[in-house]
């Protein structure tokens, strides 16, 4: 059988008494408010993703590593062409 809350046992009345829970509200800790940069507001993550200046200019060192070893003679070893055709096979006409 289920059982009724405390407060629905008067009748459904809501309690008007003191909590006895001592479940009261917090205030969650905030951390330090950045400050806007140029007066401006900051960036949204997806702004800060797309913009120019937030790219690295240097190469990442495996791309450095993976030219330099195709300039060697090395064989490329990934499966691109393999799941590349594997793909085209299980694409339907026109999708």
């Amino acid at each position: 059988m289920p059982r009724t809350p405390p407060d629905m046992q008067t009748g459904g009345a809501p309690s008007t008494g003191p909590r006895t829970d001592n479940a009261a509200p917090q205030q969650q800790p905030q951390g330090p408010a950045a400050p806007p940069q140029d007066g401006a507001s900051p960036r949204l993550p997806h702004e800060r993703d797309q913009a120019s200046d937030s790219q690295g200019t240097a190469p990442q060192p495996e791309a450095t590593q993976a030219k330099k070893d195709v300039d060697r003679g090395l064989v490329d070893t990934s499966k691109a062409r393999e799941t590349d055709e594997a793909y085209r096979k299980q694409k339907p006409p026109g999708g």
